[in-house]
């Protein structure tokens, strides 16, 4: 079925606000475009967190949006054991500072 579930921190707790379908390729850029129309972001900065197995070709085009929305940095960060378990192969999140 290719669920991709959205799971945010609300109010200190891990809730799970959304489910997206298809492709990994498809499912992170809406999942960035969405991030980016629901909050107010910093543009110096934007990290990516990914578990081993997200596809380079996916982090380029990630990567490709976050600098045509006027972000100067992209910096990706490798997901520990715990996120991985949790998230599987190719999991793939976003974090930065709201304004």
């Amino acid at each position: 079925m290719k669920i991709k579930p959205c799971i945010e921190l609300v109010e200190g707790k891990l809730v799970s606000t959304k489910k997206y379908r298809g492709k990994m390729s498809k499912v992170a850029e809406s999942l960035l475009l969405d991030y980016l129309q629901q909050y107010d972001m910093d543009r110096q900065q934007i990290y990516f967190i990914y578990s081993i197995g997200l596809s380079e070709t996916i982090k380029e085009r990630i990567n490709e949006i976050a600098r045509k929305k006027g972000f100067k940095n992209s910096i990706w960060i490798e997901g520990g054991g715990t996120i991985s378990t949790h998230s599987g192969p190719g999991g793939f999140g976003i974090a930065g500072i709201e304004v």
